[in-house]
């Protein structure tokens, strides 16, 4: 009799997530619990369901300062009201994106892809029956997840 199998579901604990400001480096959680996922998936739902910019704004920090780890987060909070070295809001929507769409969201967020070249037969290109690519709008500018 041969024995049971067992399955693991152990992994190696990564690195925190590090990202540069203005020549500043952060750090961010490299994981986050599955229960605090989704308190973060709920409020950055929020975000997007909202056209109440202050609540907007407030979801966004919210979220920003439960990733990050503590010596980071006090810096970030510092620089958000900093006017000699401030983190802008097209900063703050830019790495808003980026955590949660790549790196917490698994979703790579892609450059946009080249334009197709002109047939050598000097037709046109065509994109029908291509796929319309969707996101969901978070109603700030630029922010699509």
């Amino acid at each position: 009799m041969t024995a049971p199998t067992v399955r693991s579901f152990d992994r190696a604990r990564a690195n925190p997530v590090q990202f540069m400001l203005d020549g500043e480096l952060f750090e961010a959680v490299p994981d986050i619990p599955a229960k605090a996922m989704a308190d973060l998936a709920g409020k950055a739902t929020q975000v997007g369901s909202t056209t109440d910019t202050t609540a907007q704004w407030a979801a966004i920090v919210d979220i920003m300062q439960s990733l990050l780890v503590p010596d980071s987060r006090a810096r970030f909070d510092t620089r958000l009201s900093d006017p000699a070295n401030p983190i802008t809001l097209q900063q703050l929507i830019d790495l808003f994106t980026w955590l949660m769409g790549e790196v917490y969201g698994g979703r790579p967020t892609m450059p946009p892809s080249p334009s197709p070249a002109t047939p050598p037969d000097g037709g046109t290109v065509s994109t029908d029956g291509a796929p319309p690519t969707t996101s969901t709008s978070s109603g700030l500018p630029g922010i699509a997840i």
